[in-house]
Formats: structure tokens, C-alpha cells, sequence
């Protein structure tokens, strides 16, 4: 059997978190391994010891974000990557990416939700139907982002996020409160 490394990201809702887990596969248990990750804004990766078939929670403490006594914060998106080695350090090593979006998503569904149309109410939207669609499109530059994540793109699912967040926040200005119709 040869040793292959290879990471897996769990995908789980709550934003404070970024899950890894060593999903590879060992010739022989490997002795120390080590575990970095680069989150965004930073230019050094931060290094802590490893479990072999193990799983990882970062969060804001973790990372350096929070004080250890505070509350979590969310951590933010952006490009994270994790580099995960085993000895000999310099040559078994495998480095994987993700790019995290749930700030942006969670303002997308917040401004969703403000569109809805009750089906007992004739209201319109807070948004108007060129609004509504530039918001659709906007759910189509998240699977972008991550369509350009997947394949390395990092550049372009960055200047895709800037879109994305510029073009929520005109829409988040523009969005009036839905009001209850007199026939409700």
C-alpha cells in the first residue's frame, strides 16, 4: 500500500467553523504529523500538531481571531488553505483550498426573505422585478465562486465575492419593509 494524503472540508452551517479531517490513506501510521492553515489576510501559515485519520475544528480562537475567554465570531470568507504534512515534511504533503461564503450567503437569504410573496397578501415585494432578478443573479455568482474555487480560480472567485457583496449591498439599500396589505 502507498501512502496517498488527501483532506476532506465538512461542510456545516455554523459560521464559527472551518472542519477538516485527514481522509487519506497510510502505508504505515505516519509519526507527527502537522496540520497548517492560511486564512485569509494572512501570509504565514499558522501550524499545529496533528492526528493521523483525524478531524480539525478552527474557529475564531483557534485561529487567532478572538481572545481565548471571548465568545466565537463568525469566522470571515474568503480563501483558506490547509497544508497537511507528514515526515519527511519537505516531500509528503498535500495542500487543499476552500473558499467560504457563508457571510455572503447568509445576506442573500436575509434579503430572500424579505421578497416573499404571501400567498393570502397581494403586495409587492420590497424589491422591484429588475431588483428580483439582479438578486437571482446573484445566487448564480455564489455557484460561481465556488464553480471558480473548485478548479484553483481563486482570482476570479474573489473579484466574483466583490461583485457579489457590492451588488447585495445596493440591493440591502434599496429594500423596504414588507407591508401587510389592507385585503390581509
Amino acid at each position: 500500500m502507498v501512502t496517498r494524503l488527501d483532506l476532506a472540508f465538512l461542510e456545516i452551517r455554523d459560521p464559527r467553523y472551518l472542519v477538516v479531517t485527514d481522509v487519506s490513506t497510510y502505508a504505515e501510521p505516519p509519526s507527527l504529523p502537522e496540520i497548517g492553515i492560511l486564512p485569509p489576510g494572512l501570509t504565514d501559515y499558522l501550524l499545529f500538531q496533528a492526528v493521523a485519520g483525524g478531524t480539525i475544528r478552527f474557529d475564531s480562537q483557534v485561529l487567532g481571531m478572538s481572545a481565548a475567554a471571548a465568545p466565537l465570531i463568525d469566522l470571515s470568507d474568503g480563501l483558506y488553505t490547509v497544508r497537511y504534512r507528514i515526515v519527511p515534511k519537505e516531500r509528503l504533503f498535500t495542500e487543499q483550498s476552500v473558499f467560504r461564503t457563508q457571510q455572503l450567503e447568509r445576506q442573500y437569504a436575509g434579503l430572500l426573505l424579505q421578497t416573499h410573496y404571501d400567498l393570502d397578501c397581494h403586495t409587492p415585494t420590497c424589491l422591484s422585478d429588475r431588483d428580483l432578478e439582479t438578486l437571482r443573479g446573484v445566487r448564480l455568482a455564489i455557484e460561481g465562486i465556488r464553480a471558480c474555487a473548485a478548479v484553483c480560480e481563486f482570482k476570479k472567485a474573489t473579484a466574483l465575492y466583490g461583485k457579489a457583496q457590492r451588488v447585495l449591498a445596493l440591493l440591502d439599500k434599496k429594500a423596504r419593509p414588507h407591508t401587510v396589505c389592507a385585503d390581509c
